[in-house]
């Protein structure tokens, strides 16, 4: 005799998924009888995978410090690339615009720390004399470190693209050889993540990249500067991802 009812038809005849996600039962793809006992390998249910992690222990006053910690350091930053947005947006001498993007780029520094080491130039490329950039003069940062987090990171990240959207309208109207140019260019240099594809395609930074790299041999930048942004663009073509988890 069986168990008849919408409530218990999931114990009288266990779906599959549910004996793959169990995987104990003797008599697989059998009913189960809601009067007799069921055999049950109980060490072989004690080590599943699913049993594991519920009955796993974990820190949970540490886990909400870390999730809080995020949650504040997200929220500064939000406010804080909203400040320089707002600063670049409203000057209009060219030394006041230079001194927020080198602020933004004086806290890259800081962060560069965490970059990962340089791509190995191929042998090849050195036997055919091509040219190279010196990727080792100025550590990258990552913009996964600079907003760390998941879901807390969204405000901070979408400041942190409008900032950065603001720098890439305009670079173009700055003269080449200026230093204000020159902090612009650096401002992009950044490894970055799958959370920023769709805002370097809306702000069109592709173009912008190409246009600043075309006057690399004119000498208007410095060459390690260019060399890292040649980096940090191609880091993303060749979806190479840095993911950097701050605690």
């Amino acid at each position: 005799m069986y168990v008849i009812g919408a409530g218990s038809s999931l114990l009288a005849q266990p779906s599959a998924a549910l004996q793959k996600l169990v995987g104990v039962l003797e008599n697989d793809g059998c009913a189960v009888s809601a009067f007799e006992e069921a055999h049950v390998d109980t060490e072989t249910l004690m080590r599943s995978p699913v049993l594991t992690f519920i009955l796993g222990k974990r820190d949970l006053p540490a886990c909400r410090q870390k999730i809080d910690a995020a949650v504040r350091i997200n929220t500064v930053r939000q406010y804080a690339f909203e400040s320089l947005n707002w600063l670049l947006r409203s000057t209009t001498q060219p030394t006041s615009v230079h001194d927020v993007m080198w602020w933004f780029c004086n806290t890259l520094d800081r962060y560069s720390r965490f970059a990962a080491s340089p791509i190995p130039v191929e042998e090849e490329n050195k036997e055919n004399g091509a040219f190279e950039w010196n990727r080792a003069v100025i550590p990258i940062a990552s913009a996964a470190a600079i907003c760390p987090g998941g879901l807390a990171a969204r405000g901070s990240r979408t400041a942190f693209h409008a900032f950065l959207g603001s720098v890439s309208s305009l670079a173009p109207s700055l003269p080449p050889a200026s230093a204000a140019a020159l902090q612009a260019v650096r401002c992009w240099a950044l490894h970055y993540s799958q959370h920023d594809r769709a805002f370097l395609h809306r702000s069109q930074v592709f173009s912008v990249i190409s246009k600043i790299l075309s006057h690399a041999e004119d000498g208007a930048y410095d060459e390690g500067v260019l060399g890292a942004l040649h980096e940090s663009y191609h880091s993303y073509i060749t979806k190479v991802i840095f993911v950097f988890f701050l605690t």
